[in-house]
């Protein structure tokens, strides 16, 4: 699923949320699906349209609901395994499922919105969360960062349940 968080980055307070089912779905319940589907004659471009139709409808929502304008969004952060922030970007994801399982970019630069065709200010930067590896991605980065497990004494365990399950357990000297 994809969620989208507006948030006003002045006062740093959340302001509304909206949730839908990823539009690749048609092409796969998984990421290893997806892939197989990216490897197809127009496949990748297919597939990260799909995911820029899901973002823009949520963030039209978001704007309706709320009364905002596309052009007050002034940044985005995209938070996701590697496989979909591969597709989202338009990256080759076939090595991330093939020996030595190695992603295209663990670490994606910044992009704007409009060369992706996000519907927020056309000059805003897209940031997307750095993943660790191929099957540790930036969605497992953001759980991490946004439970403090990284900063506390107390041993904690993070868990994320979809198509394989990682598990992070740690304190601030290791995780």
């Amino acid at each position: 699923s994809n969620v989208v968080y507006l948030v006003d980055l002045t006062s740093g307070k959340f302001v509304d949320s909206a949730a839908t089912y990823n539009a690749q779905i048609s092409c796969g319940e998984d990421v290893i699906s997806r892939i197989v589907y990216a490897r197809k004659e127009g496949g990748l471009e297919h597939l990260q349209r799909l995911q820029v139709q899901t973002i823009n409808d949520l963030l039209r929502e978001l704007y309706e609901r709320n009364k905002v304008a596309p052009n007050e969004v002034c940044t985005m952060t995209a938070a996701g395994n590697t496989t979909m922030i591969h597709l989202l970007l338009g990256l080759d994801p076939s090595y991330i499922r093939l020996e030595p399982y190695i992603p295209t970019t663990s670490h994606p630069l910044p992009v704007r919105a409009a060369e992706l065709g996000i519907h927020i200010c056309p000059e805003a930067t897209i940031d997307c969360l750095p993943g660790v590896g191929a099957y540790v991605g930036g969605d497992i980065t953001a759980g991490v960062l946004s439970s403090g497990m990284f900063k506390t004494d107390k041993i904690s365990l993070f868990i994320d349940v979809g198509t394989n399950g990682e598990i992070v357990l740690g304190n601030a000297d290791w995780l």
